[in-house]
């Protein structure tokens, strides 16, 4: 067996609030703190926001950065060209980019940047054509996340991976968000 040392992974996530001053703050913390990738997310806003949802305010009002959650979600999400930007920005400080996909268009999106990893979190580990474009158009390492997702589910994502398992890497992650106490 080959031993690996883990590698410590900063989730940036949407923490930057939308604010790419924020961003970039967020990658020196990471690589000062010794994390080896700062990860980010990239959504097609549009196309992530169930259309029932888009003109309602956001369920935790003290959370929302817009009047509906449409709104909240275009404000957090950076363009392919703040993500090329953040990337290099990260090669500067030291630090490796990574990213989580929510679409396919996102997932094109960050292909294109070639980082080191691709994630798909919870939400959307039963998203079969997401996951088709992810092996098909992308050669690296896929890191799946496990929560939000039902034994059965499971157990058909596995099946789905079958033959795939030297590019996967699975999260054992919690199952809402947030979590009860």
């Amino acid at each position: 067996m080959n031993y690996e040392p883990c590698k410590l992974i900063a989730e940036a996530c949407c923490n930057h609030q939308g604010d790419f001053n924020i961003a970039k703050e967020m990658i020196k913390s990471a690589e000062l703190a010794g994390a080896d990738y700062v990860k980010f997310q990239k959504r097609n806003f549009k196309e992530a926001v169930p259309l029932q949802v888009q003109t309602k305010p956001h369920p935790n009002p003290i959370n929302s950065f817009g009047k509906t959650y449409l709104e909240h979600r275009k404000k957090l999400e950076f363009t392919l060209e703040q993500h090329k930007e953040l990337k290099k920005y990260c090669e500067d400080v030291g630090i490796k980019y990574s990213c989580s996909v929510w679409d396919e268009d996102s997932a094109r999106d960050i292909i294109s940047l070639d980082p080191d990893f691709i994630k798909v979190p919870s939400a959307m580990n039963e998203n079969y054509p997401l996951l088709d474009i992810l092996f098909k158009e992308y050669d690296k390492d896929i890191h799946i996340s496990l929560g939000m997702i039902t034994q059965k589910a499971k157990e058909d994502l596995f099946d789905y991976l079958r033959g795939k398992e030297d590019r996967v890497v699975m999260y054992h992650t919690t199952s809402g968000y947030p979590v009860k106490f």
